[in-house]
């Protein structure tokens, strides 16, 4: 099974690049842009007994290993 991984800081954590890039953009003439987020993508393949078990093994990865659960917040999507 294949799992893409969404992970993005929490609402209200300041994310300087995110800032900087948003600067540059409207600096570039792109002033109808009012927010920008940055985050990290992750696909995954995962041999699973069951896509909910599978999931369950991801929520542990990304406390684990993949994501800071304290700054960021972590969205699953199963793909395949």
């Amino acid at each position: 099974m294949k799992f893409g991984i969404y992970i993005t800081l929490h609402p209200g954590i300041h994310d300087p690049e995110a800032v900087t890039s948003l600067k540059a953009l409207h600096q570039m003439g792109f002033t109808g842009v009012t927010g920008l987020a940055k985050g990290r993508y992750l696909e995954i393949d995962l041999n699973a007994a069951t896509k909910a078990e599978a999931e369950t093994e991801l929520k542990k990865m990304c406390d684990k290993l993949l994501a800071n659960p304290v700054m960021e917040q972590v969205k699953i999507e199963f793909i395949s």
